[in-house]
């Protein structure tokens, strides 16, 4: 398995220097990660799910690292991509650009180059989080956020002018959009997120989750995985709604088969 994760690793990597520009080398990195999210997902529940995620994460770190002496090439042989990464590394002070994962590797390198203790503490992880409701089309969101981390920028955050809302708790659920990313909710639990933390509203993610519009098999793996790493869901927001009292109140066919499981879960029933 181990073997077999090294050999694709070396492929993608192998994809990406074969990139002539950024744009191909971002969307090479892109499907890099979109792979290796796949693999993880068919994997998931089956014996040595945990031994193979943490292959995949060794994969993604050689792949990340392959990716940014790429673009150290690309930016040595056109100095106008140098100078394109500097101007967007001090943009990103005031928020990420449209070109997420752009912006990440700026911020990345930037940081890395000026030791720049203000730029390491903006909200880089928790802007890439919100660019999954206000992108759609792009779906880089997750190797952006996946690259951000392992390079040791927080991911913990909150907003200040969207309600609170942590990365944690956009990559799980959001009222609006009802999507949810296991691997991305892995990921930020992984580096620090706080498992409980409340937004404006005193929602915790798994709240949030629970009470999702459309109540995938995306939702219910993020929602073992806040369980697994200790959310309380008794905990109640500002409403006086629980996660386990919106799960014990969701309605017959609302794929009910996984809210019985989490509540299988919760009550101490199953180790799901």
């Amino acid at each position: 398995m181990i073997t077999d994760n090294q050999a694709l690793s070396q492929e993608l990597i192998e994809d990406i220097n074969q990139t002539q520009d950024y744009g191909a080398a971002r969307v090479a990195l892109m499907d890099a990660e979109i792979t290796l999210g796949e693999i993880e997902a068919d994997s998931f529940g089956a014996a040595g799910h945990d031994d193979r995620v943490q292959s995949l994460d060794h994969c993604w770190d050689q792949i990340a690292s392959a990716f940014e002496a790429h673009l150290d090439r690309l930016s040595a042989e056109n100095t106008s991509l140098a100078r394109e990464l500097k101007a967007c590394a001090k943009q990103i002070e005031f928020g990420l650009l449209d070109n997420y994962l752009h912006a990440a590797v700026a911020a990345a390198q930037w940081t890395k180059a000026q030791r720049n203790s203000h730029l390491r503490a903006t909200v880089f992880v928790l802007s890439a989080a919100m660019n999954k409701y206000k992108y759609a089309g792009y779906g880089d969101e997750v190797a952006c956020l996946r690259y951000i981390l392992a390079r040791g920028l927080p991911g913990h955050a909150q907003t200040k002018d969207w309600d609170k809302y942590t990365a944690l708790h956009l990559m799980t659920d959001h009222p609006v959009r009802t999507l949810s990313h296991p691997r991305a909710v892995r990921l930020l639990l992984k580096h620090g997120a706080q498992v409980d933390a409340r937004n404006g509203r005193g929602d915790t993610p798994l709240i949030l989750a629970s009470a999702s519009r459309i109540f995938t098999e995306e939702t219910y793996r993020s929602m073992l995985l806040l369980l697994d790493a200790g959310a309380d869901p008794h905990l109640q927001s500002d409403d006086g709604e629980s996660a386990y009292s919106i799960l014990r109140a969701a309605r017959v066919g609302h794929n009910q088969q996984f809210i019985e499981r989490l509540l299988a879960k919760i009550d101490g029933k199953i180790a799901a």
